[in-house]
Formats: structure tokens, sequence, C-alpha cells
């Protein structure tokens, strides 16, 4: 009778965790969901940035017109190409559309955020990993790069897959050990297969990694090194097979511009030239979450962690963080592998900081006042327009509509954190504090980008091409596109239907009637060519043009 009832408690237990697992991961790709594909349909609130979406939108397209997917450039390509695939793959189903090119990414966010959930779930309460997941969809940066066309977050799910598999084969290793073999040769397949993606950036996780995977070693030895380097070995093949072809095809250039690129990238300009930018990139475009983490992160030295924690949560951060600093290269979405630790380490915050009952208190307090100080200069900011919020990056018109929902953004945060300093301080209020202003946060900035007042920065490009008038000719005929800026040819290869590149004479091609050239030209062009080039249409720096024999 006594083992009945025990089996019964255990499997209530069961049962009960399992549906707590499955409503957590249900909001959280309800929310990931809400931030990543709010209306990332919409043709007319969407248009690709000329840098670096259109390239990689573009490449991909190219990829299907001359069906090569390994080698379809004129030159040696700098990147491996995996990170073009899922792109034309998307596009290949959906046709070439904002939306297709920029799926892949969406889809790899709300991944990410399930398994920090995961991840999270080997150290972490519930309540804790949760807010872990639901705060890394509230960085601006990482949503901007959720509705983005590039490689970034496909890269970064590879590495989150190959740490939580690592984490779960050690953790089962004792009842499990056939399992955990799997998982490790898992582990090692996504952290290789991650090179095909982002080629040579592999090195800052890798390196970020080194003392989990040191971890691993001392603790299973060589059945661990075995398993992982196997599945390095398999992960590996996309990249030897497409390499090899470049190889054939381009012979050693390939390869050295590959190594090249890593190079300059790394130290080919001033080192220490991060020192400022990401640390102020981190604070500005992770806030909620960087508020939390700088009022909270002693709580994480002074309660008792094992080394596989410290080297997960404390480790990979400080890595990576020093290795940006030191590189020669100032790019936003390197900074974008940190995100998710940033958010697990937030988690760990919300977790261990009631152990110190007295700091963990006057860690909350401090937070919640410093949300109630931004959230007032925000309503500042934004009634009075002390800045001209039209000018902030990827913003384009309708001020006043920015305004507004900056307004009940801050309003709203204002209020939560002055309820919350006004309660009693506990965990579980602290932690549902957390989710509501991460939750306002997201819908904001959601609705902002579904609308296209965030990250449609080219809207009046794309409209210039879809008027009446132009739009009959694009989709009728093979545009010249003639000494245009890198820029503007590069949305072009995308938008237009048929095109070719001509930077020699504007007469060669004569089979295209119609040209696309720099609108600084233009006066040359009609005094030189009076009778042979008429303008139907310009827009900012491009003009088209009708050219007759």
């Amino acid at each position: 009778m006594q083992i009945i009832q025990k089996t019964k408690a255990f499997l209530d237990q069961l049962n009960l965790r399992i549906n707590t697992l499955n409503i957590n991961i249900i909001l959280i790709i309800l929310v990931s969901s809400i931030s990543s594909f709010a209306g990332i349909w919409d043709d007319s609130s969407q248009s690709l940035t000329a840098h670096d979406e259109s390239l990689y939108a573009g490449r991909a397209k190219l990829m299907l017109e001359s069906n090569d997917f390994f080698t379809p450039f004129d030159n040696p390509h700098h990147k491996t190409v995996g990170s073009y695939w899922l792109i034309a793959l998307s596009m290949k189903v959906l046709g070439y559309t904002e939306a297709s090119a920029r799926l892949p990414s969406s889809l790899a966010s709300i991944i990410c955020c399930v398994l920090v959930y995961k991840i999270g779930r080997q150290f972490l309460t519930s309540n804790a990993s949760l807010c872990s997941a639901i705060l890394l969809p509230t960085m601006p940066l990482w949503l901007q790069y959720s509705r983005y066309s590039s490689p970034d977050l496909i890269f970064i799910c590879c590495i989150l897959f190959s740490l939580y598999f690592l984490l779960k084969a050690n953790s089962i290793y004792i009842n499990y050990p056939n399992f955990s073999f799997i998982l490790w040769h898992l582990s090692g397949f996504f952290i290789s297969l991650s090179f095909i993606f982002r080629s040579f950036m592999i090195a800052l996780p890798i390196i970020g990694l080194l003392p989990c995977l040191y971890h691993s070693y001392n603790k299973f030895g060589s059945k661990f090194i075995r398993s992982f380097v196997i599945g390095i070995i398999i992960g590996a093949i996309p990249s030897v097979v497409s390499i090899s072809i470049a190889f054939d095809h381009y012979g050693i250039e390939s390869i050295y511009r590959l190594l090249d690129f890593a190079h300059k990238k790394a130290v080919g300009g001033q080192l220490l030239k991060g020192f400022k930018f990401y640390p102020l990139t981190v604070m500005i475009l992770t806030y909620p979450a960087s508020i939390l983490v700088l009022f909270g992160f002693t709580s994480i030295f002074n309660s008792k962690n094992d080394a596989r924690f410290l080297s997960i949560f404390i480790g990979y951060p400080a890595i990576v963080f020093s290795i940006l600093i030191f590189i020669s290269t100032n790019h936003i979405h390197y900074s974008l592998s940190l995100l998710p630790f940033i958010s697990l380490l937030c988690g760990a915050i919300i977790d261990y900081a009631p152990k110190i009952s007295i700091r963990y208190r006057r860690t909350s307090i401090l937070i919640a006042i410093t949300v109630t100080l931004i959230s007032f200069v925000i309503l500042i900011i934004a009634t009075y327009s002390l800045i001209p919020i039209s000018n902030l990056p990827h913003l384009i018109d309708n001020q006043e509509l920015i305004s507004r929902r900056i307004i009940i953004w801050g309003s709203t945060s204002l209020i939560i954190s002055l309820t919350f300093l006004t309660s009693k301080i506990d965990i579980l209020n602290f932690s549902k504090y957390i989710l509501i202003i991460s939750l306002i946060q997201i819908s904001i900035l959601a609705s902002l980008y579904a609308e296209g007042y965030m990250g449609n920065p080219n809207n009046k490009f794309k409209a210039f091409l879809e008027q009446s008038n132009i739009h009959k000719i694009v989709n009728t005929n093979q545009i010249n596109l003639y000494r245009l800026p890198t820029k503007d040819q590069s949305l072009l290869k995308f938008y237009l239907p048929s095109y070719s590149i001509n930077n020699s004479s504007i007469f060669s091609h004569l089979r295209s009637s119609y040209s696309i050239v720099p609108s600084n030209i233009i006066n040359d062009l009609l005094n030189r060519y009076p009778n042979n080039v008429y303008t139907i249409d310009s827009y900012n720096r491009i003009t088209l043009i009708k050219i007759v024999e």
C-alpha cells in the first residue's frame, strides 16, 4: 500500500512538472513569435536594410537563379555559403519577399528562447528560467535581429543547441550513459555545423565555452572527448564539401579570402577599438536586462555554485566580452552571442539574490528605482521631443505616433515600478515584476516593427520601384545597373526581377533599353546623348532612364 501511495505521489509530481514545463514553453513560443513575426507578412510595411540584409538576400537569390549553391559568385567569396542556404530555401518556398528572407532568423530566434529556458532549467527554478527566456526578446538588439535577414541568430541557435546537449548529457550520464554518448555527438555536431553559417566567427563562442568543455573533460575524460570529436567531424562535412568545391572552382584564393576576411576583422585595424563601443552597446541595447545584471551581479558570487554553473553564467560572458573589447572591429551584431547568456545571468540573479535577504531587498529596490527613473526620462523625451525621435536608427516618419507608443511604454513601466516599490518584496513578486515589464517592452517594440516604424529604412526606395509607371517597366524588362553606389545596387539586386550590371559603357547593353544610374550623372548623360537618353523618374540618388539607338 505504501509503495502504491509513493508511486502515485511521484507520478502526480512528475505530471505537475510536465504541465508546468509545457505551459512555460508555450508561453515562451507565443511571446517570442509575437516579437519575431508581428507584421512580417505585411509587404507594405517592410523593406530590407541595404547592409547587410540586401546582401544576404541578394546572394541567396543569386543561388536560386543560377542553380548553384556553392560557387555562384564571379570571384572567390569571403564567407562560408551556408548563411545563404536557409534564406534561399525560404525564398524558394515563399517567393522573393522580405518575409521569406527574414523567416530563418525569426524561427531561429524562437528556438533560441526555448533553448535559453531549457539551459536555465539545468541550474535554475522554473520561474527564473522563464524570466530568462522572456527577457531575451525584450532586448532591442535581439528583437531587431529576430526580424533581420542574416545568419547571426542561426549561428547562435547552433551554439545554444551544442551547450544544451552537452549539459543534458552530463546530467544524465549516471542513469543513461548510452544516451549521453548520443547527446555528446550532437553537441560536437552543432558546434562544428555553425562554421558553415558564420565561418571563423565560431572562434568566439568556442573560446567562451572552453571552461565548460574543460569541466566536462575533467569529469568524464576520454569518453567525452571521443564522442564530442566524432560529432565535430560529422558536423564539419558540409563545410569541408563547400570549401572543397570552392577550391576546385576558384583555386587557393578561395581559402585565402576566408582567412584574410577573418584576420581583418580580428586584428586588421586598431586594437582596443571596442573598449567603449561594446560596453555601451550592450548596456543600452539590452535594457531592461542590463539594469538587472548591473545591480544583481554580486549575488552570484555570494552564492555557492559549482564550476559548471560559473563556467556558463560567469565564464562565457566574461571571456566573450573581453575578446570583443580587444578586437579591432566594431560591429553591433558581434555582441549578439552575449545576449542569451546575459538573459541567463538575469535568471540566476532572480534565483540566487533572495538567498542574501538584505542585499536582495536592496537590489530589488535599486532595480525598481532605476527602471522608474529611466521610464520617467523616456516620458520627458517622448512628450517634449528633447531629441528628434525620427532621427533614431531605423526609424522613419510619423514622430507623433512613435512618441505616443513610447509614452505608453514609459508611463506603464513607471506605474508598475512604483506599484512594486510600495508592495511586499519577495521572489514571486519580483519575478512577476520582471515578466510584466518585459511583456510591455516586447509589445511596444513589436508593434513599431510590425507597422514599419522601425526596421524599415528603405520604404521610400521600395515605393519608388512600386509606382505604376516604374513597376510595369521593371517587371517586363531587364534593367541595367550602371555605376551605382554599393548599397543601392544591393537593394536593386533583390527587388528587380531581372537585371544586368555594366559599369563600362551605358550603351554596351543595347538589348536592355532601360538603366538605373546615379542621379548625379544624369545632366552629363543628357548633354552628351540628348537624342539617346530619356529620364523616366528619379528617387534620391538613383534615376531610371530609357536608352534608344
